[in-house]
C-alpha cells in the first residue's frame, strides 16, 4: 500500500546526529509512512548506524551526488507517499504525536506547515525560531524570507518541485516559493512540528545565503519591492538588536 507521508533525510558524514533521528521518527505514534535516507558515500559510521533500524529505515542509498539538492532531488523521485517532508541529521519531532496530530487536525490539504522551536548539537532548547509562520500561508509570504522553517512543511507529492540546483544555499526559499504557488489548499498545525537543529547549511555560508535569497525573491517580486522589503526589515532587525541591548543595561 502508498504510505501516507514519506520522511526524508539527506545525510553525509552524519554519524554524531543520524540515530537521534531515526530514534525521533521510530517513536511517532503516526505509522502510516516510510523513512528514506539519501547518502552521498558517508565516510564514516553513518551507514552502518542506518542499518541498525531496519524497521524504521524502509530504504537507503549511499552514493555520490552533486550536492545537497541533488540528493533532496533523488530523494523525490524515490519517495512513494501521498506527502513529503524532509528532515535533517540531527532535527526531532517536536513529541511523538507531533505528525498524528498534524494529520488528524488536517483535511487532505495540498500543504500542512507548523512552528518550529531550535535546538543546538547537544539537543538544549535554545528557543523558537524568530521567523514565525503566518496563519494564512501563500507564495507572497516568503517576501519576508523563510516564514516556514523548510523541515516543517509537509507537502504532497504530486505538487513537489525538484531543487533549482543553481541555488548552492538558497534553493529552499526558491522550492518553498514554488510550491505554494502549486499548493490550492493549506492547513496550519498550530503547535511546534519540529525540533531544528541549529547547525545547517544555510547557517555554515550565511553570507551566500543571504545574496542568493536575495536573487530568489527579486525573480518573483521584482527588484524594487524586493530592495524596499529588505530595507524595512533591516531596520526591524536593527532596532530589535538597540532594544535587546537596552534591555540588558
Amino acid at each position: 500500500m502508498t504510505p501516507k507521508l514519506s520522511i526524508i533525510t539527506v545525510t553525509f558524514n552524519a554519524e554524531t546526529f543520524i540515530e537521534s533521528t531515526i530514534q525521533s521518527i521510530a517513536e511517532q505514534s503516526f505509522t502510516d509512512r516510510e523513512y528514506l535516507v539519501v547518502d552521498g558515500l558517508s565516510r564514516d559510521k553513518t551507514c552502518d548506524i542506518l542499518k541498525r533500524y531496519p524497521e524504521t529505515v524502509t530504504r537507503f542509498i549511499s552514493e555520490k551526488d552533486a550536492g545537497l539538492y541533488d540528493a533532496m532531488n533523488k530523494a523525490i523521485h524515490m519517495a512513494q507517499g501521498e506527502y513529503i517532508m524532509f528532515l535533517n541529521a540531527g532535527d526531532l519531532f517536536y513529541n511523538k504525536d507531533s505528525l498524528s496530530k498534524a494529520f488528524e487536525q488536517a483535511n487532505d490539504e495540498d500543504i500542512i506547515y507548523g512552528d518550529t522551536a531550535i535546538i543546538d548539537t547537544d539537543y538544549q532548547y535554545v528557543g523558537m525560531r524568530h521567523l514565525r509562520p503566518p496563519a494564512n500561508l501563500n507564495w507572497k509570504s516568503f517576501k519576508n524570507g523563510m516564514v516556514v522553517c523548510h523541515q516543517s512543511i509537509i507537502a504532497k507529492r504530486t505538487i513537489t518541485p525538484d531543487y533549482d540546483l543553481h541555488y548552492r544555499v538558497a534553493a529552499d526559499i526558491d522550492w518553498a516559493i514554488r510550491l505554494t504557488k502549486s499548493a490550492k489548499t493549506f492547513h496550519f498545525y498550530k503547535e511546534p512540528l519540529i525540533k531544528f537543529m541549529q547547525d545547517g547549511i544555510s547557517t555554515q555560508y550565511r553570507s551566500l545565503g543571504l545574496k542568493e535569497r536575495y536573487q530568489v525573491q527579486k525573480k518573483y517580486y521584482g527588484s524594487l519591492s524586493t530592495f524596499l522589503n529588505n530595507v524595512k526589515l533591516g531596520m526591524k532587525y536593527f532596532l530589535s538588536l538597540r532594544f535587546i541591548s537596552n534591555v540588558r543595561k
